[in-house]
This record gives C-alpha cells, sequence and structure tokens, in this order.
C-alpha cells in the first residue's frame, strides 16, 4: 500500500561527496566527524570528513561502514535511525533539515573536535536530540555505560580458557498506555508495546545495543532503538513522559569463544500518548510489535529478567498511575552503584 511505501535513505557516499563539494552549504566543513566502524573495536570511532580517504584512492575503511556525520554537536546524518538533514530522505521531516537547524540555533559548538571535546560531547546528550519537539533528557543519570574490553588477569578465569572480558550495554525503553478495562469500570490498567524478534521468535522490550557517541547514560541509545523498533518516535506529541530517573536493569553474563561477555540491559519506562499505534519498519529483525496487557505479556516471555522487571513496573504503576516518577527500592541498586563506581 502506498501509505506503508518507506522513503529511502540517500547513501553515505551521497552525503560525503555532497558536503566535499557543495559550496552553498552554510557550515565550514573542517569541522565535520565522520561516525564509523572498522572491524577492530566495538566502539563508534571518529575521523575528520577531510581525513577520510576513499577505498579506491588508498584508503581503507568501506563507505558502509559510515554510521553518521556531525557537525559540531548537529547531527547530520545517521543511518541508524534514518536521519538525513542534508537532503530530506530517510525519516526525516522538513523542520530537521540542516538549513532549517542553523537558521534556529544559536548555541552550536563549530570548534574542531579534538578526542576530548568528543568526549565532552558524549556527556552532552541533550545536543543530539532533535530539535523542536524532541523531549529533553535529563544532564545526569543514574547508570552510566563503559563499554570496553580488557585482558583477562585472573588465573581462575584462564584456567576456564577465558582471555578476554567485553562490557556490553543495551538501552531501551517501555512504552505503556493507561486504558479503562471495561465500559462500566473507570480503573486503569497498563498496556505495555512488546515486540517478538524474528530470528528467535521471543518476545521482549524494544533496547538496542549502545555505542560510544550516543551519550554515557544511554538515553539517546533507548530512544533511537524504540523508534527503530516500534515505529514510534519519541517526542512530545507521542510521549507524554519518561522517567529517566529511575530504569530497570538486568545484568548477565556468558561465555563466547575465548571471551567473557558480560551485559547490562537498562529501560526507561515511557507513558505515551493515547492516539500512539506501533508500526513494523524493520521487517526482517521484527516479526511483531502490539500492545499487550501485563498477563498477556507473561503467557508469551520465555525471559525470567523480563518478567521481574515489568511486574515492578506494573506495580508501580497501579499503586500510581498518574505518576510513573516515583522513586522505589530496586534490588539491583547496590549493584548498578557499585558499576558506576567502577566506570567513573
Amino acid at each position: 500500500m502506498e501509505g506503508n511505501t518507506k522513503k529511502k535513505l540517500r547513501t553515505s557516499l551521497d552525503v560525503y561527496h555532497r558536503l566535499l563539494h557543495d559550496t552553498t552549504l552554510a557550515i565550514d566543513t573542517q569541522n565535520i566527524q565522520i561516525g564509523y566502524t572498522d572491524g577492530k573495536y566495538t566502539e563508534v570511532q571518529h575521523m575528520l570528513l577531510h581525513d577520510w580517504v576513499m577505498i579506491d584512492k588508498g584508503g581503507d575503511i568501506p563507505m558502509h561502514h559510515i554510521i553518521y556525520f556531525k557537525y559540531g554537536n548537529i547531527i547530520i546524518w545517521d543511518r541508524r535511525i534514518r536521519l538525513d538533514r542534508l537532503y530530506g530522505s530517510g525519516n526525516t521531516k522538513p523542520a530537521q533539515l540542516l538549513k532549517n537547524i542553523l537558521a534556529n540555533n544559536d548555541n552550536i559548538n563549530i570548534q574542531a573536535p579534538t578526542e576530548s571535546a568528543v568526549n565532552d560531547y558524549d556527556d552532552d546528550e541533550h545536543k543530539i536530540a532533535t530539535p523542536g519537539d524532541a523531549l529533553d533528557y535529563p544532564l545526569i543519570g543514574k547508570f552510566v555505560a563503559n563499554p570496553r574490553t580488557e585482558k583477562v588477569i585472573e588465573n581462575k578465569l584462564s584456567q576456564k580458557g577465558i582471555k578476554k572480558i567485553s562490557y556490553v550495554y543495551s538501552f531501551g525503553m517501555i512504552g505503556y498506555t493507561m486504558e479503562t478495562t471495561t465500559v462500566d469500570d473507570d480503573s486503569l490498567t497498563p498496556r505495555y508495546i512488546a515486540i517478538q524478534h524474528r530470528k528467535n521468535q521471543h518476545w521482549g522490550f524494544p533496547k538496542g545495543r549502545y555505542e560510544n557517541g550516543e551519550g554515557k547514560y544511554g538515553y539517546y541509545t533507548a530512544c533511537r532503538e524504540f523508534e527503530e523498533e516500534t515505529g514510534i518516535a519519541v517526542n512530545t506529541s507521542n510521549v507524554a513522559e519518561v522517567d529517566w530517573m529511575n530504569p530497570y536493569m538486568s545484568h548477565y553474563q556468558y561465555k563466547w569463544k575465548d571471551t567473557l561477555i558480560k551485559k547490562w540491559t537498562v529501560l526507561f519506562a515511557a507513558k505515551l500518548a493515547s492516539h500512539v499505534q506501533p508500526k513494523i519498519i524493520r521487517p526482517k529483525e521484527i516479526a511483531e510489535v502490539r500492545f499487550m496487557t501485563l498477563q498477556q505479556f507473561l503467557q508469551r516471555n520465555k525471559h525470567k529478567e523480563n518478567e521481574q522487571i515489568l511486574r515492578k513496573l506494573n506495580n508501580k504503576l497501579m499503586s500510581h498511575p498518574n505518576n510513573i516518577n516515583i522513586d522505589q527500592e530496586s534490588k539491583s541498586e547496590p549493584e548498578q552503584k557499585a558499576h558506576n563506581e567502577t566506570c567513573s
């Protein structure tokens, strides 16, 4: 159907050439960074636009490894969220075009990025968000991501064939609405958005892997993944509020080849507007996305940590249906505090 047609995103090559050769752009291209992956590290690497070398000119990084282009604190193009401020392709709205952003933003940091400047950028998450109807992020957070890989120094792990420890982080959101149970009953019942992954057919919540450059508290990652897996943009039109300061966390570890993977998942509760309806925009990854009650989710769920998280959120919402920003004791708080102290 025409209404479901997905608008194609212009390629990183298109954006690269235009940034180099379009003299009408009102920006200094010396201050543009490229975020990319090179296969050696799990983190996003950075390079200045004019230092980038194409494969056919002697470079060693393919164009499809580019994740985003950014000018100062403005993301110009990002393949993960299908944002393109130059051409307006993908999911980009007219108000998000670069020319409109520049005309309405007087607080753009355009100094040439250094290593310390990149770290400052990572900390200042609210600048990554799309201006206009985007949600405001807190300047602090309760959980700090620190993805890294370390060599094993403990004999106990070495004896098990483990040579490295990799720390991995995922962030996401549990979107929900409060609805009346029946016509004759005015009591409110939470309904949650759940997704079914096509590969393993398991049900869960919209979430995804954190990447450096997205802000260490995971707010941007959570919003990006929620939009990619539900088709719902995280903005003031669709989201009434997000409880950023009371996240729900799970942690587990497993061995893969010679590496011990330690993974943390952090989820933020988000109250959605009543008109919001999820849709599948990544059919190769997502088999189904829908609202369901706690009991409906538990009937499909196969992961204990998901059950624990949703039961805890559901209890909070049933006790305080009009206010999700109610702090309550969490069994994971000591672990979370210890983790943050280790990563700081």
